[in-house]
């Protein structure tokens, strides 16, 4: 990004309003704009695991959180469950400064939640895991009791699917899903009709199955399960794993209600991973390979392929445009990782790069496929696509050479920040690739795109200097305390540029000028003559109000010129 030497001139003669012109247009072109960014968090540890937003700009997000001073408001579960962690869900309005609600939900012991969906009437789904006796649960619930054993670590874990109204003030409907050993849901996605997608992993031999693919490999099997909460029950249950450790990790579904499940295997060949109609036949090597499999609207595999290396790779969420195309992102160490010759970047630059690809709805063709990252670590945790074929990916980056461009923070704050990159249809181009983060370490963790095109992003934070906007009087403008908060923000893809709006009425000498709401960075700048070769630009102190997606700030000048600019300041 050009620096602050380099500035982009709009000028506006506030005597004639109509004669804005911009100067320079080449030097600055900012795509990436925070429109809002707050914490969510108190004195625990706060992790934002899964984001949506509905069809109004409402912003949902839901993880875990350690602290029992964790903002509850507009609920009628205020109060920690206990344990570890609980669940947290909150929702915040279109602008991002009010929170609608924020709730807890957990028992006694350890509760999470990973995934998040929103149907047609905007009420909520929740996927994930709790160790508690007490997790709330509701009558219909396909399991009223907990069963696992403990196997991912100190607790006895079972996958839970609840669904809450959109005000956040009623349970739905919530139940257990596992078996007698551990089991994790990670994602979740609804169709249509208001069925119910969850995708995870199981250690247990007895996990509820019915359907084509009830055979239990060992270690770890991947998971997908499709249940009605209406009549409680299992539409179809499948496993989808060999003898070595399997997790799906991203999920969704298509217009005909097939679903897509898409995770890490280190199951080869001979170890019995089922492969059918695959793009990649062999596992690549390395810890691990990504998978990715299809199952048609009664459970029955439709395709599943390996996707990776001879390093480790791992797929760590997924998305499905209109037309049933998948974009996959995650992370890989291997050089020889499926990309093509022409890809946008066709080699590892060290280390673990993120990596963004997109297969046909066949699983058998390969769109695009490239890396993305610089010299040191990278790795991409989710994607989103919007409805022109453009996928938005977010991550973390530890490289200070990660290929940013067009970016509201080009450069590497601390040991590793948030990157959030934009990629054209095609995925020939970064339309936009920026970090975000202060002086300690961020996560980002999902990611959603809206019909504009403005992404909605989720992770943790520690309290050194993160870019909080507004700095005040948002949700939650001060960090916290303790090890992690949670983050909030929304980017939108809007130019630095001026313009400039004529006060109504005859003769007015009122001039409002208008650049996008969410530059930080920049600073209004004035002077009354260009003709000199010393001009002085002079910052305007004048305070902006906020109109729309702008910021505004008016001038009256009954004689001469007055002309503006923005300026980097940063």
């Amino acid at each position: 990004m050009a620096g602050a030497g380099r500035s982009r001139l709009a000028m506006c003669s506030a005597r004639v309003a109509a004669n804005c012109r911009t100067r320079g247009s080449a030097w600055l072109v900012l795509k990436s704009a925070l429109v809002f960014s707050t914490f969510l968090g108190g004195l625990g540890l706060d992790i934002g695991w899964a984001i949506a937003v509905d069809s109004n700009g409402c912003v949902y997000v839901a993880g875990e959180t350690a602290s029992t001073n964790f903002v509850a408001t507009n609920t009628s579960s205020t109060n920690y469950g206990g344990g570890f962690r609980d669940v947290f869900v909150a929702k915040l309005g279109a602008a991002g400064t009010n929170l609608v609600f924020s709730t807890y939900l957990g028992g006694s012991d350890e509760d999470a939640a990973f995934g998040i969906a929103l149907d047609n009437s905007g009420n909520i789904f929740l996927a994930g895991l709790t160790a508690s006796t007490n997790f709330p649960v509701t009558p219909y619930a396909i399991s009223t009791n907990i069963h696992g054993a403990p196997a991912f670590g100190y607790y006895a874990y079972d996958a839970f699917v609840a669904e809450l109204n959109t005000n956040g003030t009623k349970l739905l409907y919530s139940t257990y899903l596992g078996g007698s050993q551990a089991d994790v849901a990670n994602a979740i996605a609804v169709d249509g009709n208001g069925l119910i997608y969850v995708a995870g992993a199981t250690a247990s031999p007895d996990f509820p199955t019915n359907g084509t693919s009830a055979f239990f490999g060992g270690g770890n099997d991947a998971f997908v399960v499709k249940l009605d909460s209406a009549s409680a029950k299992l539409v179809y249950s499948a496993l989808l794993g060999g003898a070595g450790n399997d997790y799906a990790l991203g999920l969704g579904v298509d217009s005909t209600a097939n679903a897509v499940v898409a995770g890490l295997t280190a199951s080869p060949n001979f170890l019995l991973f089922p492969i059918t109609n695959a793009l990649q036949t062999n596992f690549g090597g390395g810890p691990y390979d990504g998978f990715v499999a299809k199952l048609d609207p009664d459970g029955v595999t439709l395709f599943s392929t390996y996707l990776g290396g001879s390093g480790d790779d791992e797929i760590s969420r997924l998305a499905l445009d209109a037309a049933g195309n998948i974009y996959l992102t995650g992370l890989t160490t291997s050089t020889n990782f499926p990309t093509p010759v022409d890809a946008l970047y066709p080699t590892n630059t060290g280390g673990a790069d993120a990596f963004v690809l997109e297969l046909d709805p066949t699983g058998t063709n390969l769109v695009y496929s490239t890396y993305l990252g610089g010299t040191s670590n990278d790795q991409g945790w989710d994607i989103a696509v919007d409805a022109n074929g453009s996928a938005y990916v977010i991550g973390l980056s530890a490289s200070t050479n990660f290929p940013t461009t067009n970016a509201f923070q080009s450069a590497l704050a601390g040991p590793d920040d948030v990157f959030v990159a934009k990629l054209n249809p095609g995925g020939t181009a970064l339309d936009y690739a920026t970090f975000l983060g202060g002086g300690g370490s961020e996560r980002g963790y999902a990611i959603a795109v809206d019909n504009t095109g403005n992404a909605y992003i989720t992770g943790t934070t520690t309290p050194f200097d993160f870019p909080v906007w507004p700095a005040t009087n948002g949700v939650q403008s001060v960090y916290g305390g303790g090890t992690g908060d949670a983050f909030v923000a929304k980017l939108f893809p809007r130019n630095a540029e001026l313009r400039a709006s004529r006060g109504a009425g005859t003769g007015s000498n009122d001039v409002t000028i208008l650049w996008p709401y969410g530059l930080p960075a920049f600073g209004l700048e004035s002077t009354d003559d260009l003709a000199g070769t010393n001009t002085i630009w002079m910052t305007v102190t004048n305070a902006a109000s906020v109109v729309g997606n702008d910021n505004a700030v008016t001038f009256t000048n009954s004689t001469g010129s007055l002309y503006l600019r923005l300026r980097r300041t940063q």
